[in-house]
Formats: C-alpha cells, structure tokens, sequence
C-alpha cells in the first residue's frame, strides 16, 4: 500500500477547475487513483465515500468489467461525482487483500474516509447490476456533495463525517504490519508512558486486577463517561467492527471505565487484557510526540503496527500516523 505523505495545500480554484474539467472531459471513463491514502484524504475533504476496486493483470472480469461497465456513461458519471475511486493491484498489495478479506476478483469495497467497510460487492457486476448497488450506498451512507457543483472537489474545510447507521460496519484499521520490523520493538513493559505493572496473561497464576467501576455510590445525577466512546475492546480488536458495549456489563482498567458488548467477550479481556489494550494506554502517539500531550485516541482512527494497537484522536492524526509510523514509534521509544 503506497503510504507516501499527501499535500493539501494547492489553491482550491485551480483544482476545482481541474477537478471539474476533468470530470466533464472523461465522462466515459473512471478517473481511478493509486494512492490509497491520498485518496482517503481527498474523500475526507471533499465528503464522499471511496470506491475501491480490487484488480489483476490475469482477472479476465476484471477487465471485462473495465471495457463493459465502468466505461458506460451513467456509471462512470455516478462513480466520478459521487466517490472518490481508487484502483487496487492485487498482487502488488497482498497484505492488504488478505486483510480485508477478499476471497476473489473483481471485487469492489465501498469505505468511509475512515476505511470503515460499508459495503461489499463481489464478481463481476454489468451497469444494469452495478448502479443499483451503488445507489442502494449512496441512500444508506452518502455524503452530501458541496453545493453548485456536479462533480465533487476538495473543500477548504474539511467536513464532520456522519456516524454510520446501524449495524456496526466493519472497521480494519489502517493495517501497516506489512512493514519490515524495525530492530527494537515498542512493547507495554518497555513504553515510558505504560506506567502501570505488567499485564497478566491468561496463563498466569492469578487473574489480572480488573474491578467493575463503582457506581454505587455515585450521586443519582451522575454520568460516566466510557472510555473508548463505549465500544466494546475484544469485538472490535477481534471482528474489525465498531461494536457498541453496554454499562451492564462494565469494568475498571487501568483507571478506564470500559463497556462491553457481552459477558464473553469481558472474560476474554478479563483473561488476557494486553491481547487487546491500546498502546499509551489509549493516548495518541502523534499528540504525544508532536505536541507532549496525552490525548485519547479514538478506535475510529486506530492502526495496527508492528503486532500493537494505536489509537489516534482525529483522521489527520491517522494520516500522519499512516504515513511515517516507525518516526512516531521509535520517537516515543527514545524518549
């Protein structure tokens, strides 16, 4: 996956005149991206959805599909104004098919600029089959367009992504352990911010100190506040999806409070809490590092990396996050 750093800064003009003319010169073809990052921003920005369509040089569909459907005029308007489309070589981004879980070609994945999975469309699919697809995403999970214009362009502001509607969709993350291990690896005993003592695993002796947070003794009025926005560790670390727990089954943890989704999946945290314990114990690594504040990281923009979980606070802070992990890692790891 290219994870090359994006730059935002070109005059909004030129490239809405670009954008634009663009779009209109091409109305038989998709303008497909490369790079897949660059692409997420540009989505962020702009308030619509990524189309990503998974491809190989030996897929007859895929290229089947190339001549016969995203050629035809009404798909090809519908992807360019309404998606920001990128273009996926299998082969050359394994790691990322296995991740997300493709089983075949052609296959197209519909995300959220957070790479929240929303929709999946598999095999080969003609314009009549295609564009009700489509459409059916944009009704449940489309992003207004900014206004005046038909074909969507980068916004000076960007804009406040909707919570996705129920069910939870599927989130993976911003996978980067695909990356070549660096020699020192940053582990919870060795993290200067992990003040707390080693986490116990399920093999140990005596069972971690994991406390159900006292409330009894609150005042009826009083609100707590979950940690994480109240979802639930163990099913998004296990499943990839952004599962809401419940304050009736609720426990203490290193000064958190956590909620979880069942009483199975508390056990399975209970058991072995480091399996799924963000690192910094939540804090964004790129706060930390950037501006020496302890921020929490929100699992909407989590990344995987080097076997651990990081938690970051904003989509731009994932971004720079994505883009050069090892200098947040390791900055953190020297100090």
């Amino acid at each position: 996956m290219d994870v090359s750093s994006f730059r935002l800064f070109r005059p909004f003009v030129l490239l809405t005149a670009i954008v634009a003319l663009t779009s209109m010169a091409a109305a038989d073809h998709v303008n497909w991206q490369t790079n897949l990052e660059t692409s997420l921003s540009t989505a962020n920005s702009s308030g619509r959805l990524v189309l990503m369509k998974f491809t190989a040089d030996w897929c007859g569909y895929c290229k089947k599909m190339e001549r016969e459907t995203f050629t035809r005029p009404a798909v090809a308007q519908l992807v360019n104004s309404q998606f920001v489309p990128v273009l996926v070589d299998a082969d050359q981004h394994k790691d990322l098919v296995k991740h997300l879980k493709i089983a075949g070609l052609p296959a197209i994945l519909i995300v959220s600029p957070e790479m929240v999975i929303l929709h999946r469309i598999s095999g080969y699919q003609s314009e009549a089959k295609l564009l009700p697809e489509l459409q059916k995403v944009l009704a449940e999970h489309g992003r207004k367009a900014p206004r005046q214009q038909q074909f969507a362009a980068a916004s000076t502001m960007p804009q406040q992504p909707p919570t996705p509607p129920s069910p939870p969709a599927v989130n993976p993350f911003a996978e980067l352990d695909s990356r070549p291990p660096q020699t020192k690896n940053v582990t919870a005993a060795s993290n200067p911010f992990y003040t707390d003592p080693p986490i116990q695993t399920a093999q140990a002796s005596q069972p971690p100190n994991i406390a159900p947070p006292k409330t009894a003794q609150a005042p009826a009025t009083a609100e707590i506040t979950p940690s994480f926005g109240g979802l639930c560790l163990p099913a998004v670390t296990e499943s990839r999806s952004l599962v809401s727990g419940t304050p009736k089954i609720a426990a203490r943890y290193h000064g958190k409070i956590l909620y979880f989704s069942s009483e199975d999946h508390l056990r399975r945290f209970q058991q072995n809490p480091s399996k799924y314990w963000p690192m910094l114990d939540g804090a964004s690594p790129v706060a930390l590092v950037e501006g020496n504040q302890t921020v929490e990281g929100s699992l909407e923009f989590a990344a995987m990396f080097r076997g651990k979980l990081w938690v970051n606070s904003s989509m731009e802070e994932l971004q720079k996050f994505v883009a050069d992990p090892s200098y947040y890692v390791d900055a953190l790891e020297n100090r």
